[in-house]
């Protein structure tokens, strides 16, 4: 009896000393979150807690000893075994170190939470529609930029006005896209057809509005590519030549006659043309010293978005292209040197 209530009695003393504050800001059974970073430490345990990456949702254990005014945090960085040590002192009301800023956590920052999680899903979203991934293979789901245009405006006009038909005026869509209503001198013959020509031009905005890949025939126009002109055109190892243009990255912007802006986003799979024919390789390498060579063809893209400005972005996805002798007449059969299929691999 006596010897269970001394252990009674070191348990209860040992329970005290475990809940003893062990300096001025005691973070057991606390969370705290970082004034920078997405991150919030929960010291569930006197020694040990859980570290959570607010924008990727993910979680890993965390070692820390609390001395007085010093806090000290180890955890294994993920996917890898280095060993991270933050060391961090009391300030006021937060332990600050070189890279931490922590605070407890507050009701309040819970609306800090919702917005990282918010801009997190947007950045999510805004690289899918950035990423070629996904897209069709077959070129017939892709659609010609030669169909959606008509008499009153180009194929760019008709887009732009799509993804922008709600800050457009009736009396706008009436002038860029009636050239019926707007040839018309008669008010009385104007003011018959405007109801009309309103309800077709809307409808053929929201079928524009549906087009997520496009077709774009000749594709030099507005998406200029040309091989590199210099003694490393062909490199032998990926036997390819190094192609510089709008989907490599050239930062080339096209406009369409209403005065859309098109431009393409890089993918490194659209900076190499693969000619894996040695006497092709052979053929395209001379006609480019001797006259230089012109890439045409057709581009397929994914259409991401146009902003407010008529600037329009696309993602290539796929190409099928020539490569023609510079003759700067109408291309012969004769002139052909090669031809490519492009595909995104991302």
């Amino acid at each position: 009896m006596k010897n269970q209530l001394i252990a009674l009695a070191v348990a209860v003393l040992l329970a005290a000393c475990g809940d003893k504050p062990r300096g001025p800001l005691e973070v057991h059974g606390k969370t705290f979150m970082d004034r920078e970073f997405p991150v919030q430490f929960e010291f569930s345990g006197r020694d040990k807690g859980r570290l959570w990456n607010v924008s990727t949702d993910k979680s890993i254990d965390f070692q820390y000893t609390l001395e007085d005014k010093k806090l000290v945090i180890e955890y294994t960085k993920p996917n890898s075994k280095e060993v991270k040590k933050e060391v961090l002192a009391l300030d006021d009301s937060r332990y600050s170190g070189e890279v931490l800023d922590l605070a407890e956590l507050k009701p309040e920052d819970q609306k800090r939470v919702e917005k990282i999680k918010e801009e997190t899903r947007q950045e999510k979203e805004r690289e899918a529609r950035l990423s070629p991934k996904g897209a069709p293979s077959d070129t017939k789901a892709y659609t010609s930029i030669d169909t959606i245009g008509d008499e009153s405006n180009d194929w760019g006009g008709w887009l732009a006005a799509a993804w922008n038909a709600e800050k457009t005026s009736d009396d706008t869509l009436l002038q860029y896209f009636s050239r019926k209503w707007s040839s018309t001198e008669d008010s009385f013959a104007r003011q018959e057809m405007r109801a009309s020509e309103l309800a077709r031009i809307k409808q053929r905005l929201a079928e524009v509005r549906k087009i997520e890949y496009l077709h774009l025939p000749h594709a030099q126009k507005f998406v200029p590519t040309r091989l590199q002109v210099d003694k490393q055109a062909y490199d032998f190892d990926k036997k390819s030549f190094h192609i510089l243009g709008s989907a490599c990255g050239l930062g080339l912007a096209e406009q369409t006659r209403s005065g859309v802006t098109v431009s393409m986003t890089k993918n490194p799979d659209f900076c190499w043309l693969p000619v894996p024919d040695p006497e092709v390789a052979r053929k395209v390498e001379a006609a480019r010293i001797a006259g230089g060579v012109v890439i045409d063809g057709d581009f397929y893209a994914k259409l991401v978005y146009i902003d407010a400005s008529n600037d329009m972005t696309l993602v290539p996805v796929g190409a099928q292209l020539q490569v023609l002798k510079q003759t700067y007449s109408p291309a012969k059969p004769e002139d052909l040197l090669a031809e490519v299929s492009l595909w995104s691999k991302q």
